[in-house]
């Protein structure tokens, strides 16, 4: 039985267009930036325009089955009228307790399908479910398989697509970087397009060794369109296979052959990628999907050192000499074509994978003194600046989602670099929007989750680690589930579920770890070292035992000298044992004062300013102190519940001498979800000062009966869980 063609519509309003066949929502012809399921609210309401809808038929139209909050509504709104500049909420108004009307005049047009004069075709074959999802990570740029369940029911707006890995035909079956790297290319092509959102090469190419049903990967990807084909090389001649599906009824509406020779295969990659253009977003303009500037014979050079630099980012331990050879590769193709800047970016960041910041330096200033206004270079540059801790990381990552809105590394990135900047408003829609682009991205989920626990967002947080249980089914995956119950301060729900990742990864010595420490949180030290009886530094740091801590950290920092998380551990522990001396050599070997900074790159950025204005007070400094205490104090900082940010407050004011304040900082703590760790609420040297006060005790018995309570309820907890340590 054929499929009935879906049925599209385009609404009016004032100066707004919303046309459900493209997918887009538009003012006086502009298009604006709206996040999907806000669009699907924002077509449903429209679709009922003068008529009253409930909450409950909101979530049902557009999360289905999906256990989510009221948040997830409200987001959606919040989204929506700031699109539609709803100030004043007359043009969707609220009736309380009973719903939403979309009230503005509105005109209403049918359309066809956007497939109507597309000739009838054969349906695409039926492959069988699989799938593995390829997951970026943000920070190591590692990528990573994890196991993925299955789909929720989506709504799909028409002007998505995903790009599947191209099969390799040749007779030797060596030529995988060559049609892993074609799809690629297109991929980065049709990402350019404004009129588009397409799915990330994470995502899309985790179907890299067999390949669902087209209404799978529909609701995996929440695509309307797939582009997949194939690629074979005999006697020097290479063959091109491209076919655009419909996802609804996995029908080809596209599809052509080409033949040549490697100098073509820049020339196609643009046919391919302007043919999908017009399928998919017909009438769209494609002026930037133009490649990225670079000649036919570096082309082949640079997909097989692009193939190699992957596979290295793949696996849990660094190949070297896989990585080595693809460098090598790249700067071939530089020798090839020296004016291609894509080369260059793509240099600069094997090159800080391996480590060598000058050669990283050289690559991306030439990448960007070549073509500044390529996505790809703007993205090494952010890259490039983060990894030195210098200025205009944040600049280079905004530009790059400017010229790449499909660019979900640059959100990812752009939305950190936000948070650390104070600015609480913008990371949870780029954080969001990455996940939209790479939905199968298990990091993704991470990240968004990581944001949200740290802004104490508990019904949001477990909103989403019930959507990871539900679609993610790997050790890895119970970590990220684990990290995020801790977030929240639901530690014996953390216990669980890293005691599942260690069961099905025994020889993984990190998941021991992990547990270990979670049990020292919850003030169970004889467990904990049951479990990790040469306790780490982390597990040292919670127990309280600095002798030990330093002994062992002053020997790793041999090893990862620019590991700032370490330096500030030892820099706290020499503080506590009086050490002030000490203390500040460590932190100024990584740049401390952060006054001296523009940019905050990482929470441990700031743990190891306090420490230092901490140990330069103990040192007999205490006019500088009292200084940089000072200007961190008047600092933007995140508006969150956590008990960290609070306790970083607490130590400025301990410092500067104002008590009262310090002392409603250290308050604060005990509302915090996540539970505050001991060693550092106790041991802090500012802090000492207060240990007579009677507040300061009453934060401490809090803590410590919080601490006490979730002892006795984890064996109650792992029974419900049926899992035993």
């Amino acid at each position: 039985m054929s499929t009935p063609p879906p049925q599209y519509n385009k609404y009016t309003f004032g100066a707004f267009t919303l046309d459900t066949r493209r997918g887009t929502l538009e003012k006086n012809g502009e298009q604006l930036k709206i996040r999907a399921q806000s669009f699907q609210v924002l077509a449903f309401l429209l679709s009922r325009h003068g008529i009253l809808t409930s909450k409950e038929e909101l979530h049902a139209e557009i999360w289905g089955k999906k256990i989510v909050s009221d948040d997830s509504l409200t987001h959606c709104l919040l989204d929506i009228r700031k699109c539609i500049e709803d100030v004043n909420k007359d043009i969707i108004r609220t009736v309380p307790r009973r719903g939403y009307i979309f009230e503005a005049a509105c005109e209403q047009e049918a359309l066809p399908a956007d497939n109507d004069e597309a000739p009838v075709t054969t349906p695409r074959k039926q492959r069988k479910t699989w799938l593995t999802a390829a997951i970026v990570s943000v920070t190591a740029a590692c990528i990573l398989i994890y196991a993925f369940k299955g789909p929720d029911p989506v709504i799909v707006p028409g002007n998505t697509i995903a790009v599947l890995p191209f099969a390799d035909r040749s007779e030797t079956q060596d030529q995988r970087y060559l049609a892993n790297g074609l799809a690629e290319e297109v991929l980065n092509l049709l990402a350019r397009s404004p009129d588009l959102r397409v799915i990330a090469r994470t995502s899309s190419f985790s179907f890299a060794e067999d390949t669902p049903d087209v209404a799978t990967i529909r609701e995996l990807l929440s695509v309307a369109y797939v582009l997949e084909g194939s690629v074979h090389r005999r006697q020097g001649r290479i063959s091109v296979s491209a076919q655009l599906v419909d996802t609804r009824n996995s029908a080809t509406i596209w599809s052509e052959n080409y033949e040549g020779r490697t100098e073509h295969l820049v020339s196609w990659q643009k046919q391919i990628a302007d043919e999908v253009l017009a399928r998919v977003a017909p009438g769209a303009d494609g002026s930037k999907i133009v490649p990225a500037r670079r000649s036919f014979s570096a082309e082949e050079l640079m997909l097989l050192a692009h193939f190699y630099e992957l596979e290295v980012r793949e696996r849990a331990v660094v190949d070297h000499e896989l990585l080595a050879e693809a460098i090598s590769l790249y700067q071939d193709a530089i020798t090839a074509d020296p004016t291609s800047a894509l080369a260059y970016s793509r240099l600069a960041g094997a090159l800080l994978y391996q480590g060598d910041m000058m050669g990283a330096e050289a690559a991306v200033l030439n990448a960007r003194s070549l073509d500044p206004g390529l996505s790809e270079v703007q993205e090494a540059l952010g890259a490039f600046y983060w990894s030195r801790g210098l200025p205009g990381a944040g600049a280079a990552w905004l530009r790059a989602i400017q010229l790449n809105p499909n660019n979900a590394d640059a959100h990812s990135n752009y939305a950190y670099w936000s948070w650390m900047q104070a600015n609480d408003d913008a990371p949870e829609a780029l954080y969001r929007e990455a996940l939209e682009i790479d939905p199968v991205s298990l990091s993704r989920h991470a990240a968004l989750g990581n944001f949200l626990g740290h802004q104490g967002r508990v019904d949001d947080t477990r909103e989403l680690i019930g959507r990871i249980e539900k679609r993610f089914d790997s050790p890895e995956s119970y970590r990220v589930i684990a990290r995020l119950f801790e977030l929240i301060g639901e530690l014996n729900s953390s216990i669980a579920w890293t005691i599942r990742a260690r069961n099905n990864e025994p020889d993984n010595a990190d998941h021991t770890s992990a547990l270990a420490e979670l049990y020292a949180e919850i003030g169970d030290a004889e467990t904990a070292l049951e479990l990790e009886p040469d306790p780490g530094i982390g597990l040292l740091f919670k127990l309280g035992r600095y002798d030990e801590l330093i002994e062992k950290a002053e020997l790793q920092i041999i090893e990862e000298p620019d590991d700032i998380y370490l330096h500030y551990l030892l820099a706290f522990a020499h503080n506590v044992r009086g050490d002030a001396a000490a203390a500040l050599a460590n932190l100024r070997a990584i740049g401390q004062p952060l006054a001296q900074r523009e940019e905050i790159r990482q929470a441990a950025d700031i743990e190891s300013f306090v420490t230092y204005v901490d140990a330069l007070d103990a040192s007999g400094d205490s006019a500088r102190a009292m200084e940089l205490a000072d200007w961190f104090y008047r600092k933007p900082h995140t508006k969150s519940t956590n008990w960290w940010i609070h306790l970083q407050l607490a130590c400025t004011l301990a410092v500067m001498k104002r008590d009262e304040e310090a002392l409603a900082e250290l308050e604060l703590l005990t509302t915090s979800p996540r539970l505050p760790w001991t060693s550092v609420l106790r041991d802090s040297r500012c802090l000492q000062r207060y240990v007579n006060q009677p507040r300061y005790k009453a934060v401490l018995t809090k803590v410590s009966q919080r601490r006490d309570q979730l002892q006795r309820d984890l064996p109650a907890v792992l029974k419900a869980h049926n899992i035993g340590l």
